[in-house]
C-alpha cells in the first residue's frame, strides 16, 4: 500500500489528497502514516474535517438499514440530510 504524506505541500494539493483518501481513512483502510497523516490534516483544516463528518454521518445513516424497509427509511434520511445540506441558512431540524 502507497503511503500518504500532506508535508510540505501547497494546502490547496493537501486538502485534494486528503479529501481523496478520506473514504479509506474513515473505513480504517489505510497504514497507520497515512492515517496519521490524514488526522493532522483534519484537525488543522476545518473544510477537510467538515467533509470528513458529512462522510461519517452519511455513511452511519447508510449503516444503519434493515432489509429493504430499512433501506427505504436509510434513502428518506440521507434526502432530509442532503436537502438541510443545501438549504441557505442550514438545517431546520435535526436529522437522523
Amino acid at each position: 500500500m502507497k503511503r500518504f504524506s500532506l508535508s510540505g505541500l501547497a494546502p490547496v494539493t493537501a486538502c485534494r489528497r486528503a479529501i481523496k483518501q478520506l473514504q479509506p481513512y474513515l473505513d480504517g483502510e489505510l497504514d497507520t502514516a497515512s492515517a496519521r497523516a490524514v488526522t493532522r490534516h483534519l484537525g488543522a483544516c476545518r473544510r477537510c474535517e467538515l467533509e470528513a463528518n458529512t462522510y461519517a454521518r452519511v455513511k452511519a445513516v447508510l449503516a444503519r438499514t434493515d432489509g429493504a424497509q430499512g433501506e427505504a427509511e436509510a434513502l428518506a434520511r440521507l434526502r432530509r440530510f442532503t436537502e438541510d445540506l443545501i438549504r441557505p441558512n442550514g438545517p431546520t431540524r435535526t436529522t437522523d
